[in-house]
């Protein structure tokens, strides 16, 4: 049996890992063609009393705050109602469930109820 050696590519996938950030800067504000599909748009959100699904195998854990500024998750607390104000948006999620990672990687969780959803929330009917 012949062995493969992936030495290189991986290497080669190393060297270029700090370029990539550079190539293709992320811009901090969303354009007209993304922010009808955008609810909240606040530099800190609180998504309160969660269950919070790590993706790992591990039990998942209930009533959770979860943080999230600038995009990006800066924390998980013991849930606790939180008022919204100046750039905080806080939203009560009782009931629903949080699977941080799972952000549009491909997915068709909302096909079957809404066929072809736009940003102004029209749909076609179900088959």
């Amino acid at each position: 049996m012949r062995r493969l050696d992936f030495a290189p590519l991986l290497l080669f996938g190393v060297a270029a890992l700090p370029f990539s950030g550079t190539a293709y800067p992320q811009s901090p504000e969303l354009g007209p063609a993304v922010k009808g599909y955008v609810k909240v748009q606040a530099a800190k959100i609180v998504l309160m009393h969660v269950r919070v699904i790590d993706g790992t195998g591990a039990a998942t854990v209930d009533d959770r705050n979860l943080t999230i500024e600038n995009g990006k998750i800066s924390s998980i607390d013991k849930g606790a109602d939180v008022g919204s104000s100046g750039n905080t948006t806080a939203i009560d999620l009782r009931g629903y469930s949080f699977m941080p990672g799972i952000v549009g990687m491909h997915n068709h969780l909302f096909y079957i109820a809404s066929p072809n959803l736009t940003a102004e929330r029209r749909s076609n009917p179900p088959r």
